[in-house]
């Protein structure tokens, strides 16, 4: 959106729907698309891969099996009950990643985490992969860097079915 006032009105279905609510708003600076809560990139549905390099990103996040290095961020929207999965198996980049899925992009609500899935290891290089049954919502993805240093960022390739 475009700098300015913006107001938010949040109405019931019905005279008899009310209650308590609770209203996520993430006000963020303009980013590099795919860095940070802001400006996550869309995963369209039937997308099969997403690639990028992390290096350019920042290093605010992390899930909680791992991911201290730079992380891209992604969000998808399902219309039903699916299972998703992500993964970082196919190492034809290289670099050690750990894949996280969350309900809200920076707080807690996460869903799915895995750094280092050994059913997709290629050498000294951790690829990682996550499947869930999720409900209907939107959700954020995570790709991290494994580690803080200079290899905690780097091109990757995210394998998406189930969107």
């Amino acid at each position: 959106l475009a700098p300015g006032r913006y107001y938010v009105t949040l109405d019931g279905f019905s005279e008899s729907s009310y209650g308590a609510y609770q209203l996520h708003v993430y006000i963020t600076p303009t980013d590099t698309a795919g860095d940070r809560c802001g400006s996550p990139l869309r995963i369209d549905p039937g997308g099969t891969t997403a690639s990028g390099n992390t290096c350019l990103l920042s290093n605010e996040y992390s899930g909680s099996c791992g991911g201290r290095g730079s992380e891209a961020v992604y969000y998808f929207a399902l219309a039903e009950t699916r299972t998703v999965t992500l993964s970082t198996c196919d190492m034809t980049f290289g670099i050690a990643t750990v894949v996280y899925i969350r309900n809200s992009c920076p707080a807690a609500g996460e869903r799915a985490c895995n750094d280092n899935d050994p059913s997709c290891m290629f050498g000294l290089v951790g690829s990682s992969s996550v499947s869930v049954s999720l409900p209907a919502g939107i959700y954020y993805a995570f790709v991290d860097g494994a580690s803080g240093d200079a290899t905690g960022c780097g091109a990757y390739q995210l394998d998406i079915s189930g969107i």
